[in-house]
């Protein structure tokens, strides 16, 4: 413990936060990362900086995890608290990480991680190599577990895999300082545990905010409305119990021809199940619903008809 107070104590004093030239130099380096950043999109991904939307909500992730550092930063440098004090190497990337990659794209995620660690770990009072290294390889482990994921709860799940590949990294840093353990060890890898665990919870708590600010519609909210337990659905499956089977039925079949052509196969499964909501208005109109009993369509003319069905 005495060791951790030590060093963020000399690297607080070594790095002048709130010199002038300290900050102007952040300013400077912020501008080259940003230019950096549009250049890169410009190239790569030409539809995303197009569009407002998805640049204003890779901004808004990347300031919430400015703002997330920082506040870490403070804790640790002003706390008096001998365990606080331990932290040696805060774990802040996985957090934009994540976000992006379930609100933009794992490319978008894979650029903001290397972007933020790189950016962290010269503005932010830690060891520039091992918070650059731990942060990098934690993200990137977040975006590849982070594939397929469709339930919010599962976030927990992608945190706990970053945080075990954050034990190797801690331990190989443990070596380098010719030990083979130590208590130190032990303090990085519960403290890495924490701040993944804070991560999940953030991750959570703002996904349904920034998708209904920015209008994004992820996986999660579709898995969502194709939930059987929802109240409309199960109206549906009630009231209007042919059309809902047959829904059913051509939403199976619309993934499987969306997946077959590289489309976002749970989107048209979703939007498929709602294709016939409509007919819970009228359902005995439909001859999926009469289940043997009389058409009432003869009893209408054709216009009649026709009139009803629209």
């Amino acid at each position: 413990i005495e060791a951790g107070e030590s060093m963020n104590q000399a690297i607080s004093d070594s790095r002048r936060i709130w010199d002038p030239l300290t900050i102007l130099a952040s300013l400077i380096l912020s501008l080259i990362f940003v230019t950096i950043s549009g250049l890169y999109f410009r190239i790569s991904q030409p539809t995303f900086i197009r569009s407002l939307r998805e640049i204003s909500l890779f901004v808004c992730i990347v300031l919430l995890t400015l703002l997330f550092a920082k506040s870490i930063e403070y804790v640790l440098l002003k706390s008096t608290s001998d365990v606080i004090e331990a932290v040696r190497y805060p774990i802040v990337a996985p957090f934009a990480t994540i976000l992006i990659c379930i609100l933009l794209s794992p490319r978008a995620a894979l650029f903001a991680a290397t972007l933020l660690s790189i950016l962290l770990s010269v503005s932010l009072a830690v060891d520039h190599s091992h918070f650059l290294i731990l942060n990098l390889v934690t993200s990137i482990v977040v975006i590849i577990a982070s594939r397929g994921l469709r339930k919010r709860k599962e976030v927990f799940t992608v945190c706990m895999k970053s945080w075990l590949s954050a034990i190797p990294v801690l331990y190989a840093y443990t070596l380098a300082d010719n030990h083979l353990a130590s208590a130190s060890l032990l303090i990085d890898i519960g403290f890495s545990f924490v701040f993944l665990i804070v991560t999940a919870v953030l991750v959570v708590g703002l996904l349904p905010a920034l998708e209904t600010l920015f209008g994004v519609l992820t996986d999660m909210t579709l898995m969502e409305y194709t939930d059987p337990g929802s109240d409309l659905l199960r109206r549906f499956a009630i009231e209007v119990p042919g059309t809902y089977q047959h829904s059913l039925v051509l939403g199976n079949l619309a993934e499987i021809c969306a997946q077959s052509i590289g489309a976002n196969g749970l989107f048209c499964r979703a939007a498929t199940l709602y294709h016939d909501i409509g007919k819970m208005n009228n359902p005995q109109f439909y001859t999926e619903n009469q289940q043997g009993t009389v058409n009432i369509h003869q009893l209408l003319t054709p216009l009649e008809s026709a009139q009803v069905i629209i």
